[in-house]
């Protein structure tokens, strides 16, 4: 039986670590031994609990820092401290479980990786981002170095699109470069596409966008778009829901809403614990992120046979396929998203739902991760 010991980069169920939350279901399906490391037993914890042998709090910083931002010679330090323990605490982990690999989710976070290479354990890092395009953010010895260190550290690198995959292509060795979907696996009692019925108003386009309130998921120029719409006097609605990560960026919508007239067309939800009803009673899904690594809630739109307009950026092109599933769009291109939701609203019977969501689930699944994953742990 293999033996993985995970590190987790965050407490929460944010994209990356619901991901993580699916491989390690489905590895403790196949009889793998997991067991977690977290920064603090909570949310993400309790939720793979009952699939893991084991969890095990250690504090940790991220190497990664706001791009522009500065930090001072203490934080910095005070940083580099508090992973020197955290390494050699993990250290003293691997000595004990014996794992066959240790694995790191997301870039973010390097002690483990460290840690495993002094105690002569496989590591395995999972990419879930591109850093600077997506979220922002750069590691503290830049792009070049992070991504060698990456590449030294570990036994295998693996990546969630091939997108992700080629930005660190120069830098990994062709031999260690993996790719491994997100399954996105939808709760059993969620299952099934929209119903069709229900939308029997074909004069107005419902339109939805889930994910984080901030800049890098462009909810913004989803706005502008039905405002272009409108003032070309085509209806379209836009509910827009997802936990607010910056207090300016959601002022900032709030007062487009307002200063355009758009009370009426558009709902500004904030968090939300039940997307999936969303996804029931919506037309079209709009991914306008500027660089999506992956994905993950066009999938689950396609899922619920949803049609996606998507940006042409990050993975987002590995998932869309134009008039098939969906538009893809020039990112930042406001007129050209306007036009494919306009082409969208005249042209919406020709999509079907049962062949969108039935596609979808042959591609992404909790079969074809297995697989994948069980090369990676071979």
């Amino acid at each position: 039986m293999r033996k993985i010991l995970w590190l987790s980069h965050e407490v929460d169920l944010g994209g990356a670590n619901k991901c993580l939350a699916e491989q390690i279901h489905i590895l403790h399906d196949a009889g793998y031994h997991v067991e977690v490391i977290v920064l603090r037993d909570a949310i993400f914890a309790d939720h793979v609990r009952s699939y893991t042998k084991g969890i095990h709090e250690i504090y940790f910083y991220a190497w990664v820092l706001d791009i522009g931002k500065k930090i001072s010679q203490f934080r910095f330090w005070k940083r580099v401290f508090r992973n020197s323990i955290a390494v050699w605490k993990i250290y003293r982990l691997i000595l004990k479980v014996k794992p066959d690999y240790v694995a790191t989710n997301t870039m973010t976070i390097p002690p483990a990786a460290i840690a495993a290479k002094l105690a002569g354990t496989p590591h395995v890092w999972f990419i879930h981002e591109f850093g600077e395009e997506d979220h922002g953010y750069q590691m503290f010895c830049g792009l070049q170095r992070g991504a060698r260190l990456v590449n030294w550290l570990s036994a295998k690198v693996v990546f969630n699109s091939e997108a992700v995959r080629k930005k660190f292509a120069a830098f990994i060795e062709p031999q260690k470069q993996f790719i491994a979907h997100n399954p996105v696996v939808i709760p059993e009692n969620e299952t099934g596409s929209v119903n069709d019925s229900v939308k029997t108003v074909l004069t107005t386009v419902e339109c939805l966008i889930l994910g984080q309130i901030a800049p890098s998921k462009n909810q913004l120029e989803a706005l502008q778009a039905i405002l272009l719409l409108k003032e070309n006097g085509i209806t379209a609605n836009l509910t827009i829901a997802g936990n607010v990560v910056n207090d300016g960026y959601e002022e900032t919508l709030k007062q487009f809403i307002q200063n355009n007239g758009l009370s009426q067309q558009v709902n500004l939800l904030g968090y939300t614990d039940n997307p999936f009803a969303l996804l029931r009673q919506t037309d079209v899904y709009l991914m306008c992120s500027r660089m999506e690594a992956f994905g993950r809630v066009s999938v689950e739109a396609l899922k619920f046979g949803v049609p996606v307009i998507a940006a042409d950026s990050g993975g987002s092109p590995e998932i869309i396929e134009n008039e098939v599933n969906g538009y893809l769009y020039e990112t930042g291109n406001v007129k050209q998203l306007a036009e494919k939701i306009k082409q969208f609203s005249a042209s919406r019977h020709q999509f079907d739902s049962s062949a969108i969501a039935a596609n979808a689930n042959m591609k992404f699944n909790s079969v074809n991760t297995r697989e994948q994953l069980i090369r990676i742990f071979a």
